[in-house]
Formats: C-alpha cells, sequence, structure tokens
C-alpha cells in the first residue's frame, strides 16, 4: 500500500478502536500490517501522524495518552464528516453551474468537470451542475470565465410551483449506483459479526478486514454527496451503512 493509505488504516483504527491500538499487545490486531512489525516502527507511525497534525499526545497521570485531532478524526471517516453533513440546514436553495465551452477549451471542459465531480456536484445535465451548498472555491473555478456568462456563470434557485427537489436529487445524481455501493459495504462489515461468533482473533485475518472495510467505505462515500437529510431520497443506504461502520468496529474492539 502507499503512505496515504497506511495512514488512513491508521486513522481509522485510531477513530474506533485506539484502545486496541494502546493496549500491552498491539501486534493483536497491528501484527497482520507488514508497516507495523516491532515496536519501534509502531512508534514511528505515531510520530508520522503527530508531524501530519493528525494526532495529539498527551500525560495524563504519567501515561501517554493520544486523541485524534479535528483534521484527523476528518481523515478517518474519508474526508467529510457523514453525520455532520446530513445534519446541516439547508436554505431550499439550489447552486447551479451552467457551462457551454467551445470545443476548442476541450481540456478547460474536462478540468472543470474533474472539480465538480471533486466537490459533489449534481450533473443535470452535460453543461446544468447542481449543488445544494454554497462551495466556499466555486469562484476561483469559474474566475477564467466569469465576465462571459455566455461560456459559464452561475446561480441560485428554488424550483418553481410544480416542481419538486426530489426530481432534481433523482436526476442529478446516480443513487442507485450510491446504494450499491453501500449495500456491498454493509456486506463487509457483518463480517465483524461472523469474526465475534467465530471467536477469530489472527491478527492478519483482521488486518485484511480493516483494509477491505475502509475501501469498501471509501468507495461508497466518495460517490455520496452527503445531502442535507431533508434532501436524501427514499430507500437511501448510507446512514445505516454509517451505523453499521460504527457497530462493526466496536465488534473489532472486543476481539
Amino acid at each position: 500500500m502507499n503512505q496515504t493509505s497506511k495512514t488512513e488504516d491508521w486513522l481509522a483504527l485510531w477513530l474506533y478502536g485506539a484502545e486496541l491500538l494502546l493496549n500491552p499487545s498491539p501486534g493483536k490486531i497491528l501484527g497482520g500490517y507488514e508497516s507495523v512489525d516491532s515496536r519501534r516502527r509502531f512508534d514511528r507511525h505515531l510520530r508520522r501522524l503527530q508531524q501530519r497534525r493528525l494526532l495529539q499526545s498527551s500525560r495524563l497521570e504519567g501515561r501517554r495518552t493520544f486523541r485524534l485531532t479535528d483534521r484527523g478524526r476528518l481523515l478517518a471517516h474519508g474526508g467529510r464528516d457523514p453525520a455532520e453533513r446530513w445534519g446541516r440546514r439547508w436554505d431550499g436553495r439550489w447552486r447551479m453551474v451552467l457551462f457551454d465551452l467551445p470545443s476548442r477549451r476541450q481540456s478547460a471542459r474536462v478540468r472543470l468537470i474533474r472539480w465538480l465531480h471533486q466537490q459533489h456536484f449534481g450533473c443535470l445535465q452535460r453543461s446544468v451542475w447542481v449543488h445544494p451548498d454554497t462551495v466556499a472555491l466555486l469562484r476561483p473555478a469559474l474566475q477564467e470565465w466569469a465576465a462571459d456568462a455566455g461560456k459559464a456563470t452561475v446561480v441560485e434557485a428554488r424550483c418553481a410551483a410544480g416542481f419538486s427537489d426530489t426530481a432534481i436529487v433523482a436526476a442529478a445524481w446516480n443513487f442507485q449506483k450510491i446504494n450499491q455501493c453501500y449495500a456491498d459495504y454493509l456486506r463487509v462489515a457483518s463480517e465483524a459479526s461472523q469474526r465475534m461468533r467465530k471467536g477469530s482473533r489472527s491478527g492478519t485475518a483482521l488486518a485484511r478486514w480493516l483494509r477491505q472495510e475502509r475501501a469498501a467505505w471509501l468507495e461508497a462515500v466518495s460517490r455520496d454527496p452527503l445531502l442535507p437529510q431533508v434532501l436524501l431520497p427514499p430507500g437511501y443506504q448510507g446512514r445505516q451503512a454509517a451505523a453499521a461502520r460504527q457497530a462493526a468496529l466496536a465488534e473489532v474492539q472486543r476481539l
């Protein structure tokens, strides 16, 4: 794995399994990680997390303790906190990016669409993208065409009478695919309970499951716009998956 993946593995463990990391035998789980095969390497990872301001340490009654920073906790969740995103208020207005770039600017169009995907905009049409929130970096991203509304512009709008926000959500994001990814995650999460019932304590096997768990979670949550609760479509499985994740990793702590 690359270093970023290793870091995210560690943060996910710390988010839900700090007791395992700090108990007298961290090899119980971490022994399965090729990068953590000795106490020296264990300490090296702690220092790296602290240097990146993802982890803070302190001493309490002579004992060293650790906690995730806000940045570390956010990264452990996959870059966004689902509970915070679902719980935010919505002002009822859509931010719509409209553009019509000439064919000779194809590379600029590709860059713009890639950026819109990264910001979790939904695509209503090839040149009409929507988001429920104010996006801080929206103006810099469109700065090149800010003075030419014929090429690109941004409007804030509400649905007119007879039209619905529900229809916009259904058209802009592929929730069938998103829910399929969450269903895949739920199958991975269910393995934690199976391990509990079988009494499986293999560090290597458990480390493998933790990697699979993180990969499945990131595959799902990276596709999900994490809309405010009022906009979530019927049958949405994100909240169920988030609850299953917390339960599964709590099960891991008890192994």
